[in-house]
């Protein structure tokens, strides 16, 4: 059971971030200036490499939260859902902020 719920935890999170970055690209792409060819994509493409990479990165971040979450004995979906909203506000939020300063 852990392993499936690595493997959906993953698949949730690249599925959130795909529908983020898809509704934002079009904006982020006319803010920034970058490049677009004649279908309005960024010139260069993109690699599939690039998305087998994030979603192997989302099966590692999920497995390291499970096994922390193990560890500290946080067992029930609600528990689960703090100590998730907990690390995203107060380990990642700031850690995106900073980089983005």
């Amino acid at each position: 059971m852990g392993f499936l719920s690595v493997i959906a935890a993953a698949a949730a999170a690249f599925a959130l971030g795909a529908a983020y970055y898809g509704t934002l690209a079009k904006p982020w792409v006319e803010a920034s200036g970058v490049e677009v060819d004649e279908s309005g994509k960024p010139k260069g493409g993109q690699s599939p490499m690039i998305f087998a990479m994030a979603f192997v990165l989302q099966l590692i971040v999920a497995g390291m939260m499970r096994h922390v979450f193990s560890l500290s004995g946080i067992e029930s979906l609600s528990a689960g859902l703090v100590g998730g909203v907990g690390i995203g506000l107060f380990f990642i939020s700031p850690w995106i902020a900073l980089n983005n300063m």
